[in-house]
Order: structure tokens, then C-alpha cells, then sequence
């Protein structure tokens, strides 16, 4: 404030009777000073106890010597700034107290020009922000912290997606190369001269056309269905599966002939050889193929219907007749 071109303090107005500037100066948390043009503090109130700052150590000295030696150019650069403007701005810096530890404080400043135009100085508050600075770096540490977090995270993420589509790749290219080994499986299946098929359990997972025309039966009447359909009888059906099952548990493989019985009726010989799918585990699927021996096992029926006749003819002639191999009889009637 200034009256006649000169600052008034604050002890003028007291004097002058003004309480109420008093009353208001001592119960404020701010602090109150004048600061003239060339930087010295003509005035501080009673605040700076709280610091262990006695005000009249503080007065005729220039503020500079009160501040955070980091904060020193910066603030006087300010304060000739607001000097030659003539306009004062808020900023902020590090009070020093008694022990030489830092407070940060916002200054609230007026410009003061004297009568005839120069400048007379400053008057402004102080308010000490050190919590909501502190509060303000915990607030930085903590965001720094998150930040760094995402971006662990992130690139965790995009590893893990790197890996994921690789897997897919990998995947669908091993799908691709299932899928193209199945149609070429299921190519030879359908066109084999020989009856295949896959069983579990006894049960009928997969036969492929041959299987259809020798039993008889379409594909889809068997899938799914218990193979003793095919046995003439239940003692037959019982005796195979015994077989089947002990030679491929011990040997991997199990080969039997059995009748078996088409749609029809009708009874066909057949051949039967199985595989084990996992040669590890027996009580998975198996793969079997399946070759109709009617005509093969007729032939040898008639072939030994002909050595009984033609054997009963040489034991019947009236004349001596013997078989002589290499000057040793093998046989005579």
C-alpha cells in the first residue's frame, strides 16, 4: 500500500488504530509481505514464526536469501520481469526455514506503483503448499508407477498375442495338413478292393463301401451298431471276441475266420484282421479289414472232397497200385 508516493506498513496502520488490519494479518495462515523495486522485504508478518523465522530478521534483507537455492534465478528473473511489466503473475518456489529445509510456497502478488509512476514494488501473500505439492509428487510417483505397469502389461499382452497367432498359425496348418491326410485316409477307405472300418468297444465307428456291399447293410444301419449282427450265432459272436481281444492285447494284431451272416441271410466266409489304432492302449478303437473267402474256402471244400474220393477209388482198386517219390513209396493201397 503507499500513501504520498511511499509504502505504508503494516505498523503504520496499526498505529493508526486499524484492529481490524491486525486482527485479520495474525489470523491468517498466509503471510503477508512488501517487497520494494529493488527486492528488499520492508515487510513479513508474524507467519514466518511458524518457520523459526523471526519477521525482523527477515525485514531490510533481500528476499533471494530466503529462497531454495535451486528456485533463486527463476524467482528473480520473475521479479525484474514484474518490475518492468509492471504486472505482477502468481508462480511458485521453496521458502527455506531456520533449518534449512524447503516449503513450497505459492505468491499471490500485486504490483505497487508510487504517484508519479515508478515502481514501488510488491505487495503479495504467501500460502504455503508444501502438502498439496507433496500430494502432487505422490500423485506423479504413483501415475509413473501405473504407467509403468500398463506398460509392462502391454507388452505382455502383445507377447502373448504374438504367441496366440502363432499358435493359430500353427494350429491351422496342422488342421490343414489333419485335414488333407483324412481325405486322403478316407479316399483310400472308399475306394479300397477290400472291406476296412474302424470299432470301438465292438461298437461300429466307420466301414467303408466294401464293408457295405459284402454285409449287405448301408453305412448308416451300421455306424454306431454292436457287430453281433453279423455272427450266426450268439456262441460264435462270444468265442470272437474273446480271440480278437487276447491277440490284441498280447500280439497288437488278431487275424479270424469266422461265418458271417448278411442282410440278407444270406452266410458268407469271411477274413477278418485287426490292428490296434494305439498300439499303447487296447481298450481304444481298432482297424480292421474284412475279405469275403466264400469262393476261397468253397474251392478248398471241393479240392478235399475230391482227394476223399479220389483217395477212397485207390484204397478200392483190385489192383496193387503204389505212389513212389524219389525211390521212396509214399503210398500204396
Amino acid at each position: 500500500m503507499t500513501e504520498n508516493g511511499r509504502f505504508v506498513s503494516i505498523e503504520d496502520l496499526v498505529n493508526k488504530g486499524e484492529e481490524k488490519y491486525k486482527f485479520l494479518i495474525e489470523n491468517t495462515s498466509d503471510i503477508l509481505y512488501i517487497v520494494n523495486s529493488e527486492g528488499i522485504v520492508l515487510y513479513i508478518s508474524p507467519q514466518m514464526n511458524h518457520y523459526g523465522i523471526d519477521p525482523k530478521d527477515v525485514q531490510n534483507t533481500h528476499f533471494e536469501d530466503h529462497v531454495y537455492p535451486d528456485d533463486r534465478e527463476r524467482l528473480i528473473d520473475d521479479f525484474h520481469k514484474t518490475m518492468e511489466s509492471r504486472r505482477a503473475f502468481n508462480t511458485t518456489f521453496r521458502l527455506v526455514d531456520s533449518e534449512g529445509n524447503p516449503h513450497w510456497m505459492e505468491t499471490l502478488p500485486q504490483f505497487q506503483s508510487n504517484k508519479d509512476g515508478s515502481s514501488a514494488g510488491i505487495i503479495g501473500v504467501l500460502r504455503d503448499i508444501t502438502e498439496h505439492k507433496l500430494t502432487e509428487e505422490d500423485l506423479r510417483t504413483y501415475r509413473t508407477h501405473l504407467e509403468k505397469l500398463v506398460d509392462e502389461r502391454t507388452t505382455e499382452l502383445t507377447k502373448a498375442n504374438e504367441d496366440l497367432k502363432k499358435e493359430i498359425e500353427e494350429r491351422k496348418e496342422i488342421e490343414a495338413s489333419l485335414k488333407e491326410e483324412k481325405a486322403r485316409s478316407d479316399s483310400i477307405l472308399h475306394v479300397a478292393p477290400i472291406g476296412i472300418g474302424k470299432v470301438i468297444g465292438r461298437k461300429i465307428l466307420e466301414v467303408n463301401d466294401e464293408v457295405c456291399r459284402m454285409t449287405g447293410y448301408q453305412r448308416s444301419e451300421m455306424i454306431g451298431q454292436d457287430t453281433q449282427r453279423f455272427y450266426i450265432s450268439n456262441e460264435d459272436y462270444k468265442k470272437a471276441g474273446k480271440e480278437i481281444y487276447t491277440n490284441l492285447t498280447e500280439k497288437r494284431i488278431a487275424t479270424v475266420e469266422y461265418p458271417f451272416k448278411r442282410k440278407n441271410g444270406q452266410i458268407i466266409d469271411i477274413l477278418l484282421n485287426f490292428a490296434l489304432a494305439d498300439p499303447e492302449d487296447a481298450s481304444k478303437e481298432y482297424i480292421f479289414t474284412m475279405q469275403d473267402i466264400t469262393e476261397k474256402k468253397l474251392a478248398e471244400r471241393t479240392i478235399r472232397e475230391k482227394e476223399a474220393k479220389n483217395r477212397s477209388i485207390f484204397l478200392a482198386t483190385p489192383i496193387g497200385i503204389g505212389v513212389v517219390w524219389d525211390r521212396v513209396f509214399k503210398d500204396v493201397n
